[in-house]
């Protein structure tokens, strides 16, 4: 059966700028009904989805994700939804989106530095651009130039021994490689990544599954290194679907800081689940310091849309 698609370009009015996200629209996925009414937010800005576990905030973003994987303007569904109506889903120069799901991808078998640099094409550490993914396909390489050994004839006495064979230089391929490696190297460390597993000898190689030995919150840091920070700019629009929950207190105000640093230009939504502790002091007719509420339970959650980032955030 063919695949449920959504027309990531539907729309009934202009869009007031290119830089917003608007949407208006209502999708069920297992035992969530969420339903959007009409939601327009302006890029740049950070602001937190909130609502109750399984109402449908990560289903939302898989959606918005999948939509900006469809360069024709028509998507493939993520599995098990059901897309009730579809009004408007315009996104922010849609192409340019980054999704740092709950569940995080490392390939098996496979070079760390080729899956880190593919986000986006062709990536960038320190400010000096990557070679493009072309490029770092070693096959592309044109083969060496072929060699030839001075054999004795047959039954003929050995002469003497052939100078050694000088030493090849480096081709500008395997040049570039080891440069990108060595700055993704330093970029992992200054993300608080084990030095022994980031180093260039170590992202250059093959590995049967490198994300193995990390824990979660060191992947988590490996995937926003990859989908934020190594990139030639961050994307328009950026989704975190609760990437700090693994981190602790430290690294993920270090990160918070460098996403807000990097990402000044671009609309970012973070699935946020505030602190009750931390938060519990109404301020302003019963609005928390920094949140925004949202009261919100079943089919209205994802409809809440987004609120302020919760003050931790905002104090990073």
């Amino acid at each position: 059966p063919a695949t449920p698609t959504a027309d990531c370009a539907a729309a009934d009015a202009p869009l007031p700028s290119p830089g917003h996200l608007r949407l208006s629209l209502s999708f069920s996925r297992g035992a969530a009904t969420a339903s959007v009414p009409h939601l327009s937010l302006p890029s740049p800005g950070v602001f937190a989805v909130t609502g109750p576990n399984g109402c449908g905030k990560s289903s939302l973003f898989a959606l918005l994700g999948a939509c900006a994987a469809a360069p024709s303007g028509m998507a493939g569904l993520p599995p098990g939804m059901i897309l009730h109506r579809l009004q408007e889903l315009h996104l922010p120069r849609a192409g340019s989106v980054a999704h740092v799901a709950q569940r995080l991808y490392c390939p098996l078998h496979a070079s760390p530095l080729d899956w880190l640099v593919s986000a986006g094409g062709a990536g960038e550490a320190n400010g000096t651009a990557a070679p493009a993914a072309a490029e770092l396909d070693e096959s592309a390489a044109p083969p060496p130039p072929a060699t030839t050994s001075r054999l004795p004839a047959p039954d003929a006495p050995e002469g003497p021994e052939p100078p050694p064979t000088p030493p090849q230089p480096s081709s500008p391929l395997s040049t570039a490689r080891e440069a990108l490696a060595s700055r993704t190297s330093a970029e992992a460390i200054r993300l608080g990544l084990p030095p022994a597993s980031v180093s260039p000898s170590e992202l250059l190689r093959v590995h049967d599954d490198f994300c193995g030995s990390l824990s979660g919150g060191q992947r988590v840091k490996l995937e926003i290194l990859r989908a934020v920070l190594l990139p030639a700019a961050c994307p328009s629009l950026l989704l975190l679907d609760e990437a700090f929950g693994a981190l602790d207190p430290i690294s993920k105000r270090m990160l918070m800081g460098r996403i807000r640093s990097r990402c000044a230009q671009s609309l970012v939504l973070v699935i946020y689940h505030a602190d009750a502790a931390a938060d519990a002091t109404p301020v302003g007719g019963g609005e928390r310091e920094g949140v925004a509420e949202v009261e919100a339970t079943g089919a209205e959650a994802a409809a809440a849309g987004a609120a302020e980032v919760a003050a931790e955030a905002e104090a990073a």
